[in-house]
């Protein structure tokens, strides 16, 4: 990310590189994205509790409750967007698809 630091709130659990984007997974509930100059671009905090992963066709987030069923969902790395619901409930896809907050 180009040298720069940035202060996150907790411990960073994963770093992923999707081209130029670095997606940042911290505490499994904070996601960021960085360009490769070190900017943030997005930032997604709702509450849930997110996994990084990657499919042959790109990111992905997978949201894992404590209880109830797992959701999985494509990322745009760009944005932080949620473009597809893959599988899980759809009260979950419905709060959480689209750009973040």
């Amino acid at each position: 990310m180009a040298g720069k630091r940035h202060g996150l709130d907790g411990k960073v659990d994963d770093i992923r590189e999707f081209g130029d984007i670095t997606v940042v997974n911290v505490d499994q509930q904070i996601i960021y994205g960085f360009d490769s100059e070190g900017r943030q671009l997005w930032r997604r905090n709702d509450g849930r509790t997110w996994r990084v992963g990657e499919t042959e066709a790109g990111p992905i987030l997978f949201h894992q409750p404590g209880r109830g069923a797992n959701s999985k969902f494509v990322l745009e790395p760009e944005t932080g967007a949620l473009t597809e619901h893959v599988f899980g409930p759809d009260d979950v896809a419905a709060d959480v698809m689209g750009e973040p907050e």
